[in-house]
């Protein structure tokens, strides 16, 4: 187990740049065929098998690759990508600035049902007569990259097609119109205060208070856009941070309990098996990188 999660920039060249299409033969080639070993990005990342086979661990969850399988992976995100041999695809990988200096707002981004930061994340299907929509806009933005001016600016607006087209597909439970125009600002506020004080708040009323609205009222909005609690929500991010850390850092059961707000760290174990379904140290022992 490694002490500390390699935490990636996004580079090509050893230049930091803010997007970047590759193929999967590319990437396994300059790996020289190495495992890839677990680590998260602070970009999002697309993964689109044409022909791939393997597994995608995504925060603690495996999923198999096949062929047709699309992969969408948030910034903070923990993944491993382990393909057998010779795969085939590609990998779009872009960051938060680049959708800024295109005038797509992340306010898009969390409102597609394709990127989930705090659930689980299975790949999107794609059939056949869907494939050649999505071959066009990759097409465009392999053709995009190697323009000598407006770059940046073509991509961003093929990325945005894909990423309709994408959403589409998406077979996830849709939102009603009314419901997201009216919950939407709400959940991408708590969402936000989530990120930054899970660690520190752990009850729904202490968000509530900070959005100005009852804790029911959170709870209706939250159940009605994720299908979950407030609670279910929180408990579950609360439970990711201390996976990730559990399973990435050199620290004690107590060290650990104290970091992520709890009084006792016997409080803190009582949670993370029923969180869990297995002690902190049945989960350690399960990780084999």
């Amino acid at each position: 187990m490694a002490d500390g999660l390699p935490n990636y920039e996004l580079q090509q060249d050893q230049q930091a740049v803010p997007f970047s299409l590759r193929t999967m033969e590319a990437i396994d080639q300059a790996n020289q065929e190495q495992p890839d070993q677990p680590h998260r990005h602070f970009y999002y990342t697309i993964l689109w098998s044409f022909a791939a086979t393997g597994t995608h661990m995504i925060d603690f969850i495996d999923y198999e690759i096949k062929p047709n399988h699309i992969f969408f992976v948030s910034p903070g995100q923990v993944h491993q990508v382990r393909t057998d041999p010779d795969p085939s695809g590609v990998v779009l990988l872009f960051t938060s600035e680049f959708l800024q200096m295109n005038g797509i707002r992340e306010e898009f981004i969390e409102q597609l049902r394709i990127f989930r930061t705090c659930e689980e994340n299975p790949p999107l299907i794609v059939s056949e007569p869907q494939k050649s929509t999505l071959h066009l806009y990759v097409n465009q933005m392999q053709q995009a990259q190697q323009l000598p001016d407006y770059r940046y600016e073509a991509l961003g607006a093929w990325l945005k097609l894909f990423l309709i087209a994408c959403n589409n597909i998406c077979d996830l439970e849709p939102v009603h119109p009314q419901q997201l125009q009216a919950g939407q600002t709400i959940l991408q506020q708590f969402k936000q205060l989530v990120e930054t004080h899970v660690t520190e708040w752990h009850k729904v009323s202490e968000y509530a208070s900070q959005l100005f609205i009852t804790p029911n009222h959170l709870n209706d909005v939250v159940r009605s856009l994720l299908g979950q609690t407030a609670k279910e929500y929180i408990q579950r991010r609360l439970t990711l941070e201390a996976k990730r850390r559990a399973a990435f850092e050199a620290i004690t059961t107590k060290e650990l309990a104290h970091n992520l707000g709890f009084r006792a760290p016997s409080h803190f174990t009582k949670f993370f098996r029923a969180q869990t379904g297995q002690s902190l140290s049945e989960f350690k022992a399960n990780q084999l990188w």
